[in-house]
């Protein structure tokens, strides 16, 4: 009986120990990867929400793009004017240093022209209907010197667009 005691705890209970801690790292390795394919199945869900919203950050990046993009904001301000009867003499448009922790920055956008008062105003309304964001901030008028029936105007405006 001792004989086979001691077979016992020299053969095949050192066998059962590994067997027992294959098991136990087989449980743990089928966690992991449960967990991974979990993750996995996570990360379709958001990429199948961003295919279906490819669209909306494609208008958004219309609205605050990522870079200045200074001759499609001018082209675009031009487009405006002739489509409001504005004659446009001077566009400035220039950066402004921000200090804040913010993820945009903004430029500084001057429009100086000539126009009836409701060519004005609806260059205006046009300003305010563009895709990109513009913030008017201060307009100017005043009657034009040489042809009473024109008024000389200056717009200042800001424009954003991503850091």
């Amino acid at each position: 009986m001792a004989v086979g005691f001691f077979l016992f705890w020299l053969f095949p209970y050192p066998a059962y120990q590994r067997i027992t801690a294959y098991r136990t790292a087989l449980e743990e390795r089928e966690r992991l990867l449960t967990e991974r394919q979990a993750a996995l199945a996570h990360v379709a869900t958001l990429k199948k929400e961003y295919d279906q919203r490819a669209a909306s950050i494609l208008q958004f990046s219309a609205v605050i793009p990522s870079k200045t993009e200074t001759a499609e904001l001018i082209s675009a301000l031009e487009q405006i004017a002739n489509r409001s009867g504005v004659q446009i003499s001077e566009i400035t448009i220039s950066d402004t240093k921000q200090q804040t922790q913010t993820d945009y920055q903004v430029m500084n956008i001057g429009v100086n022209g000539k126009s009836t008062y409701s060519g004005l105003v609806t260059f205006l309304e046009n300003l305010e209907r563009n895709i990109r964001l513009l913030d008017v901030s201060k307009v100017d008028a005043g009657a034009d010197a040489t042809q009473g029936s024109l008024l000389n105007f200056s717009i200042q405006a800001n424009g954003y667009f991503l850091k």
